[in-house]
């Protein structure tokens, strides 16, 4: 097992307080690291406005933060869970249309997402999810057996598969949640949007789900919150999340392009707003990106599609 797996098992043994403080203290000091990631981190935080050194120490701890969080989810009880969560914005119409069928919710690597999918597989609807095989295979293996513990439907993403079809019939007709973690394009077959004024690449997944499912596409921000007062014991949860849910997006009628650009345009206020909570550490704007291997992803993409 490799030492980041055998880290992840020993967090969901811990107090959670204490081990959120310690990972958001590693985050601190990662900020300051000048490795690739960080400086992508402040290469595309640029893009929503200005960057300074707290922001990245700020996000880079929220970001560790989520990570140690995710694997203590399984010592939390239900009342703890539901405590440390709260939904604002469309929550109740999310809440209708799932009743009737199958949503698809389009999310940003904001937040913890983690989180979100265990609170809403408990107190709302079954949650599939793609997850992209990790580089680590032991890693991949304990967030995969974690999420499934928590209740949430996790379709692997392998290296030549393409798990689109096997994540529409885990969902048809049926009262779930298609989570997708969209605002970066691993396939090759993405949409170009407009952010900032930017031009950027991201998923057709939670559009084409939506046309495809004929269901409707909710954007949903996700960001962390202190619970309690700043003194709060070590040995107490520090913080929880808020579901922030948008309108839905008719992607049926407005197809994927239009739909796509009308999820990401719903989410970028939030963006704006909470900088710190997106934990964007690759390329993704297309400014960023090498023209040559994004072409060359894109005929891969057009000759698996034929």
């Amino acid at each position: 097992m490799s030492v980041t797996a055998r880290v992840a098992r020993l967090i969901g043994h811990g107090p959670v307080g204490v081990w959120e403080r310690a990972a958001g203290v590693c985050g601190s000091v990662l900020a300051v690291v000048p490795t690739r990631g960080v400086r992508q981190l402040e290469a595309n935080l640029s893009r929503l406005g200005p960057v300074d050194p707290g922001l990245i120490r700020r996000n880079m701890a929220a970001y560790m933060r989520s990570f140690a969080a995710s694997f203590a989810l399984e010592s939390l009880e239900g009342h703890r869970l539901d405590y440390g969560c709260c939904a604002v914005g469309e929550w109740e119409r999310l809440r209708a249309d799932v009743s009737r069928g199958p949503v698809v919710v389009a999310l940003t690597h904001s937040g913890q997402w983690d989180l979100a999918a265990a609170w809403v597989a408990r107190n709302l609807a079954g949650v599939v999810t793609v997850a992209e095989d990790l580089p680590d295979p032991d890693l991949a293996e304990a967030f995969t057996t974690l999420r499934r513990r928590l209740g949430v439907d996790v379709v692997l993403a392998r290296p030549g598969e393409h798990p689109f079809e096997a994540l529409l019939e885990r969902v048809r007709d049926r009262e779930a949640i298609l989570a997708l973690l969209a605002d970066r394009d691993i396939t090759g077959r993405g949409v170009e949007v407009t952010l900032g004024g930017h031009r950027l690449l991201v998923a057709a997944g939670p559009a084409a789900a939506a046309q495809r499912l004929s269901a409707p596409l909710y954007p949903v921000h996700l960001r962390s919150r202190r619970l309690g007062k700043a003194g709060r014991s070590l040995l107490k949860r520090r913080y929880g999340l808020t579901v922030d849910v948008c309108a839905p997006v008719d992607a049926p009628r407005m197809g994927v392009e239009a739909a796509t650009q009308a999820w990401v345009a719903a989410l970028a206020p939030k963006l704006h707003t909470y900088p710190s909570e997106w934990h964007m550490l690759q390329r993704v704007f297309v400014d960023d990106l090498d023209p040559e291997r994004l072409a060359r992803a894109r005929e891969r993409a057009g000759r698996a599609a034929t």
